[in-house]
């Protein structure tokens, strides 16, 4: 008796590198999804929630003042992000954190991964680089070096791909993308273009969208 093959799914993933809840959305899709999984194909998408940031980004203390106020209603929110992270194995270090970054070059090189399984990697990398040790992703030298190590690429390669600006059209057209779906908050999981879910997800959850989309075919 043969069984029937798996329908593959392309999982586009709209995130930003510098949004907390989407690194807790990459845990909660990896209790899902394998980085080596073949039925299911991860994509990277990319998405800004602060474009306008200045490209070497803001100092983290000045930006956070500006955008909640008070320091305790800070504290209120980063003491549930840090509770939430800890679940699925994420420790938070806002603390240490020296800029609020535009995170446009972290994206650029992600883009320039074309390998599905090795731009998960560098995600994770970027992911954990920013929030776990709290590194500045808006140098060239932490992202070529986070990147490069998690998806085995070529560190020189990628400096003189990323200084010949290549990577940018590939973001530009991402956003434009989330604009004309009307995606505004991040992450967003859209499952092969069709059934789509905002926002940290729990694993059942992620798991009925890529369901939702084997149905269909």
């Amino acid at each position: 008796m043969t069984s029937t093959p798996t329908v593959p799914v392309t999982l586009d993933v709209w995130a930003d590198i510098a949004c907390p809840w989407c690194f807790i959305g990459h845990r909660q899709l990896d209790a899902v999804v394998r980085p080596d999984a073949g039925d299911v194909h991860v994509v990277h998408r990319a998405f800004q929630l602060q474009p306008e940031m200045p490209p070497r980004g803001r100092p983290y203390a000045e930006f956070l003042t500006e955008t909640f106020g008070a320091a305790d209603v800070v504290h209120q929110i980063f003491d549930r992000v840090i509770a939430v992270g800890h679940d699925v194995g994420i420790a938070f270090n806002f603390s240490d954190m020296p800029v609020a970054p535009n995170s446009e070059l972290a994206h650029r090189a992600l883009a320039l991964v074309t390998d599905l399984m090795a731009q998960r990697r560098a995600v994770e990398a970027l992911f954990s680089a920013f929030f776990e040790n709290a590194l500045d992703i808006t140098d060239q030298a932490v992202v070529v070096r986070t990147v490069s190590h998690a998806a085995g690429l070529d560190p020189l390669e990628l400096v003189a791909a990323l200084n010949r600006g290549e990577g940018a059209d590939s973001v530009e057209r991402d956003q434009q993308e989330s604009r004309e779906l009307g995606i505004s908050a991040v992450p967003t999981f859209v499952a092969d273009m069709r059934f789509a879910v905002q926002g940290a997800q729990p694993p059942e959850v992620l798991r009925g969208v890529i369901d939702q989309a084997r149905a269909f075919v």
